[in-house]
This record gives C-alpha cells, structure tokens and sequence, in this order.
C-alpha cells in the first residue's frame, strides 16, 4: 500500500476492499499532526489516556513508547499511534505554553530560541501582591530577560503600584519598585529594558541575571492599585 510524501498517510488503493479503514487510519493522523498540540513533552504514557491525546516522546521513553523518541504519540482510544516528525513540524506544548520545531534532529523551542523573542504574556491583578508567574524557563534552557512592557490596563492604576520583577521567591533579584501609578487606562505602556533604563527614576535595574531552567520568572506586586485593575505584562528574552 503506497503512502502520501510528507505525512505519510496510507493511500486507498485502486479495487481495494474495505476503504473505510485506509480513509479512517489516514484521518486520524490528520487529526494528530494538524493544528498540532501536544499535552506535554515526557518519557512515559500517562496511565489513564483519553482518546485524541497527544505527546511528544522524550528520551529515553519507556513502556509503549519505549524506541519511540522525538516521535508523535497519538492515542486512538485503544492503542497509542507514533509519528515521525520531518524537519520543520511545530507543535505546540500545552503544558509549558510553547511553540516547538522539528530541526531534524531534536524539539527545539520555536521563540525566542537563538534570537530575542516573545517568551510570555500575563494579564495581572493589581490588587494582588502574591507572586505572579510571566514564564516558567523549560528544561533543558537557560533565559535571559531582555524586555518587560507594562501595557493597556483595564483602568487607573492609581494608588502607586510598585513591584519587583525578577525569579526568586520575590521576583526582586531583577529591577525593583517599578511604578505603574501615572499609567492611563487602556492606552498607556511602559517598557523596562536590560541592563539599561527607561528615562528617569523610579526603573533603577540592579544587575545582569541569567536564570536557570524551571525558573518561574515573574513580578510581585509590593503596594496594589486602589482599585481593580489587571495590565497586560510582555516578556521578550532570549533562550539558549
């Protein structure tokens, strides 16, 4: 039975019997390889699967995925289904919230990687002085931040908000006691550059960090808006 070029799909072949079950097998690897998202990237079958899952198989992969590294695992509702992916497939990862290609040989990380990209996007509570999570730095990567921009909050962010940006338990190994509290509602923006500043106090940036992976790099409000509010927060860097 021949087989499509590129994804490899079975071909229903001329007078053969049966044709639903060619047509069905190739559907489903449609349904697997298009629009391309994958649960996680991991070295074992989850226990429990539900029909339509898929993964990326790491190394080294064991149980039914055992032999099927870098490779698509896709379940069907009974059995897992492997694909091989060729150079240039992306998929994304739904539980890092990242884009991967296929170079050929390995799964990298489509943004960001070897250039200064869009790494992650929070819209935070105001009032919330808890810890807020931009990005989590995947394994296997290092991070630098380059860029933080403040954008488009829902309303006044009167009542000086402050925070710190940055990775540790604080987020204050960054830049600390960035005001947010001139901004206008849904219009104004702020960028916060590394190492330099943005014109004028109070963005005063302490050093040069590069963080590790499974870093959560985030912001932690230190004095909230006076009133509920949520600003949109970009975070560009660059991962190698």
């Amino acid at each position: 039975m021949a087989n499509t070029p590129n994804l490899n799909m079975p071909e229903i072949a001329e007078n053969q019997s049966s044709k639903y079950v060619t047509h069905n097998e190739a559907l489903t690897i449609l349904d697997a390889l298009v629009q391309c998202s994958m649960i996680d990237m991991t070295t074992t079958p989850p226990g429990s699967p539900n029909d339509g899952d898929c993964y990326i198989v790491t190394s080294v992969a064991t149980g039914d995925w055992a032999g099927q590294e870098d490779d698509i695992a896709y379940y069907d509702g009974s059995s897992w289904d492997f694909n091989t992916p060729e150079e240039g497939w992306r998929a994304w990862v739904r539980d890092e919230n990242v884009m991967y290609v296929f170079d050929g040989s390995n799964w990298v990380i489509m943004e960001g990687l070897g250039k200064i990209g869009l790494l992650g996007t929070l819209v935070a509570d105001a009032q919330d002085t808890s810890k807020q999570t931009i990005y989590t730095v995947p394994t296997g990567f290092s991070m630098i931040p380059h860029m933080v921009v403040f954008r488009t909050p829902s309303a006044s962010l009167a009542g000086l908000v402050d925070l710190d940006i940055g990775g540790d338990a604080g987020a204050s190994d960054w830049i600390q006691q960035v005001s947010l509290n001139a901004f206008t509602a849904t219009t104004d923006y702020g960028t916060v550059l590394q190492p330099e500043q943005a014109a004028g106090p109070p963005i005063v940036p302490t050093k040069k960090t590069v963080y590790a992976a499974a870093v959560e790099f985030g912001i932690k409000i230190n004095t909230g808006s006076t009133g509920a509010a949520n600003v949109t927060v970009d975070l560009f860097g660059y991962l190698y």
